[in-house]
């Protein structure tokens, strides 16, 4: 994918966490978003098919960083040390990154869990 492309979308994902984190999901309307990311409405039409559709990417593409942060860890541990290890980086990632944690936990509480296992059922 082409880097100013990939920045776009980096940028309406940051916006959008900014912005559901201030307003929730109802009050975040997608042309709200595209004035924070400073990109088009029609820009975000182009990525996402819907705000459903960006917000189940969103959790999917916070899920992926998360992931990343917590599972950076390459050395040979025992199964203790190495449940310390993941839950450690996890509330430090949690703590670094409010606007996540408030995302996820938004998102786990919402119909757009249900919409989630849908999209990755059809998307395969």
């Amino acid at each position: 994918m082409n880097i100013q492309l990939l920045d776009k979308k980096v940028a309406i994902f940051e916006s959008t966490l900014s912005l559901v984190y201030k307003h929730g999901f109802h009050g975040t309307p997608m042309s709200l978003i595209a004035s924070e990311a400073n990109v088009a409405t029609g820009t975000i039409y182009h990525y996402f098919s819907s705000k459903e559709e960006l917000i189940v990417e969103l959790f999917i593409y916070c899920r992926k960083v998360t992931n990343e942060y917590i599972f950076l860890e390459d050395e040979k541990l025992e199964y203790k040390e190495r449940f310390k290890y993941i839950w450690n980086r996890l509330v430090d990632y949690y703590v670094k990154n409010k606007e996540i944690f408030w995302f996820v936990e938004q998102f786990y509480a919402s119909p757009y869990l249900q919409q989630k296992k849908t999209y990755l059922l059809w998307c395969g």
